[in-house]
């Protein structure tokens, strides 16, 4: 066993170190931790959150090049996704982002990736009622455009990656209370 504060080698079992005199903690094991993470070298976490996040960041790149809107007419049907416009390449950047920052463990970063990709839907949506407008034919308009799952999907993988990035923070605010 290791003193955490200085490195030298200390008796099995202590609680001061005999070198520096800091305390340790006996140091228990993942298996038995119940609020541990599997880390590799030091670098990557692995939690559900992490996982979550990643999922959630998943979905965010599918809603890039699913149709996010469809027009029908006269049973002919035309849809858009984001890949259409340059919203959909700054998607997949936040996406892209998102999952490294999941993977990293990066809670604050995860959050406003979230957060910027709902921004990116409010915007889009904003363009989505501003086509449309508030007249007899923007009424019109409306009925003949219906959301595509590029919509539902950008909502619910920021809306994800949001809370995601916020448990994480909060069991690592828990976990630096109790230590």
């Amino acid at each position: 066993m290791f003193c955490p504060s200085c490195g030298k080698e200390i008796p099995e079992g202590a609680t001061f170190c005999p070198n520096c005199g800091a305390t340790v903690r006996k140091a228990s094991s993942p298996a038995n931790s119940p609020n541990s993470q599997l880390t590799f070298p030091g670098i990557i976490n692995k939690s559900k959150m992490n996982i979550f996040g990643i999922i959630a960041s998943v979905v965010l790149l599918l809603s890039s090049f699913l149709p996010f809107v469809s027009v029908d007419v006269f049973g002919s049907s035309l849809s858009a996704s984001l890949m259409d416009g340059p919203d959909g390449i700054i998607v997949i950047i936040v996406a892209i982002a998102g999952i490294v920052f999941s993977l990293l463990g990066i809670d604050i970063a995860t959050i406003i990736a979230g957060a910027v990709a709902m921004i990116i839907f409010f915007v889009e949506n904003a363009q989505f009622s501003e086509a449309t407008g508030d007249d007899e034919f923007g009424a019109l308009a409306a009925a003949m455009i219906d959301k595509g799952p590029g919509y539902y999907f950008l909502l619910l993988g920021s809306i994800c990656l949001i809370i995601a990035g916020i448990i994480r923070f909060i069991q690592k605010k828990k976990a630096d209370s109790y230590s």
